[in-house]
């Protein structure tokens, strides 16, 4: 069953909840994320497709515990996760427990959507904007959030890219792992860090570019030039202009 007949929505109406059970591959699962964005997805719960969570028909045959199974069902809708086109300007007044939210977003996606990759930009704001927030000791929260970003990250074995601003620098230094804001805790537990270096403001040849200052797993460090592409308008990696050989440019020419 891949599409849902629209002579069935207006029986669906009455319910407040909607429990969205297919079976354990791929394209049942696309299929129950569609149904869900038909039927409103803040009142559908989704039984995750697992092996031992199958299809309804297989499980009843293996005597298998339904209503324990549809008790395990999760909800597809999120409060904060939410696509580009519903933003609104309100958003920041909602998150008052902004840690908190974030977390939950991102334990939400990963089960829901599969999320394989997240990215914090920043982590700084996590720690809050609200007058309480002030009041704390901001390394001892930062300490928290990356504590409890590292648990996530292990148990659920999704990979998390933290953005931490640095601490204030000479321009005329370089930025090191040191330079990170808060305590030691971020790049100890950091399996990778990599640093934006500009010295485009301090140099008249100075260049953007991005240094691996960690690497946990290989060791291998290094920097790569950032160049602006303005078809993009984003940064990466420098394009090296092909090597052509001489000797040959000059026979092509005697050719011609």
């Amino acid at each position: 069953m891949s599409h849902l007949p629209q002579q069935v929505l207006p029986s669906l109406e009455q319910y407040s909840k909607l429990v969205l059970w297919f079976g354990n591959d791929i394209s049942s699962w696309d299929t129950s994320r569609n149904f869900a964005k038909k039927l409103d997805e803040k009142r559908c719960f989704l039984v995750r497709p697992m092996e031992k969570q199958p299809s309804p028909h297989v499980a009843l045959f293996h005597g298998q515990d339904l209503r324990a199974i549809v008790s395990q069902a999760q909800p597809i809708w999120h409060q904060a996760i939410t696509t580009f086109a519903s933003l609104r300007e309100d958003v920041l007044s909602e998150l008052q427990n902004i840690e908190k939210v974030v977390m939950e977003a991102v334990e939400h996606a990963t089960y829901v959507h599969d999320i394989s990759h997240v990215i914090i930009d920043n982590v700084q704001f996590m720690m809050g904007v609200f007058e309480e927030s002030r009041q704390m000791d901001r390394f001892w929260k930062q300490d928290a959030i990356i504590a409890s970003f590292r648990t996530f990250a292990t148990k659920k074995n999704c990979h998390v890219t933290l953005v931490i601003h640095p601490r204030k620098e000479r321009d005329t230094e370089d930025l090191t792992s040191s330079s990170i804001f808060g305590s030691a805790k971020a790049s100890q537990e950091a399996d990778n860090i990599l640093i934006i270096q500009d010295k485009r403001l301090t140099s008249l040849r100075g260049k953007k570019y991005l240094q691996v200052a960690k690497n946990r797993y290989t060791g291998d460090l290094g920097v790569m030039a950032l160049e602006f592409d303005k078809a993009s308008l984003s940064y990466g990696q420098k394009k090296k202009k092909p090597n052509i050989d001489k000797d040959t440019v000059m026979e092509d020419k005697t050719n011609l």
